[in-house]
Parts: structure tokens; sequence; C-alpha cells
């Protein structure tokens, strides 16, 4: 199933990357993050140490319609390592990856500055386990024109909802996340239109 799920993600992009000159753009963001829980004693009780650390990479490829609208794929893949010390002795490593569609309506208000607006869903899967998932984001950005059609994209946050389940798990036992988070998240991708 994974082998079909990167060739079908390969494929489009492929069929993005081809599309007419002046048409493509491609783009993406990394982020890199790392937890430290310490432990406590609560009514004698031993809490323990825990740390993760995760690493991910958004790529997206996309097929520009006009001068507004531009469609096509976004992907992620992330890998994180976690530790927890006492009394439970676990370490381990997993890597999770998304795939699906986006849509982006652009409007410019110079030849360096413009505001776009992106929807997007993703399906997603963590290897090693039969945890997946979907996904969905809507968000406001900003778009600074470095040189050329290559630039910086400026997000503050959106509206995010995700749920999540185990392959064989009752329905009833899926988990559900909705999130507005407007100013309480900054990232910044690159994008270059060809």
């Amino acid at each position: 199933m994974r082998k079909i799920q990167l060739s079908i993600f390969s494929f489009l992009m492929a069929v993005a990357a081809n599309a007419q000159k002046g048409t493509v753009l491609v783009g993406g963001n990394t982020s890199f993050s790392t937890l430290k829980n310490q432990h406590v004693f609560i009514n004698d009780q031993f809490y323990s140490i825990s740390r993760s650390t995760n690493f991910a990479i958004n790529p997206f490829v996309g097929y520009q319609f006009d001068k507004n609208w531009t469609a096509g794929v976004t992907g992620s893949l992330d890998w994180t390592k976690e530790k927890y010390v006492s009394p439970m002795n676990y370490a381990g490593r997993h890597t999770s990856y998304g795939f699906g569609p986006f849509v982006r309506y652009t409007h410019q208000l110079s030849d360096i500055f413009s505001l776009f607006g992106q929807l997007e869903g993703q399906y997603k899967r963590t290897d090693g386990s039969d945890l997946r998932g979907v996904s969905s984001k809507l968000f406001p950005a900003v778009f600074i024109n470095v040189k050329n059609g290559f630039g910086l994209n400026l997000d503050f946050g959106g509206i995010e909802y995700e749920m999540s389940s185990y392959k064989h798990a009752p329905a009833n036992l899926r988990s559900g996340q909705f999130g507005v988070n407007f100013g309480k998240t900054f990232n910044i991708g690159i994008s270059k239109n060809f």
C-alpha cells in the first residue's frame, strides 16, 4: 500500500513539473522541534522524564491556472525520536508521511507583495503502526517576491482539523482535533514560480 501511495505522489509531482513554462509553483518548508519534560513527585507518585525530537519537510507542487488560482499536491514527511525514562523505559523512532491536494487563491498587491489563502487536505500514515488519518488546513499568508518569482511564504496560523484512528479500531475510538491558531504559530517557507 505504501509503495502505491508513494508512486501516485511521484506521478502527480512529475505531471505538475512537466506543465508549461510560467505556470508551475514549487515550494515547501521545513521544521525542527524538541521537547523535554522533567519528572515530578505528586502524592508520592513518580512521573517520568520524556524527550522527543521532531524534524519535518513539507513540499508542494502546483499548477497555476491564471494569476489568481493554483491547484496541486502537497506532501509531508516527518521523523520523530522519543525517549521515556523511568518508571517506563522506552526509546523509539517513527516516520510519518502524508500527501493530498491543495488549492490557493492569490491577490497581488504589488510587484513584491501578494496575499494568498490556501486550503489543503492530506491523508497521513505512520510507519510501523496501524495509525492513519486525515487532516485539513485553511490559512492566509503573505508572499514576498525576492527575485524572479523566488520568494518567501509567511503565515501566522489558521484553522486546522485532524482525525486519526488505528486500522482495526472501532469507529467510536477515532480521535479528532480542531484548532484555530491565528497568531500562535509563525511559518516561513520558500517557493519559486517557473
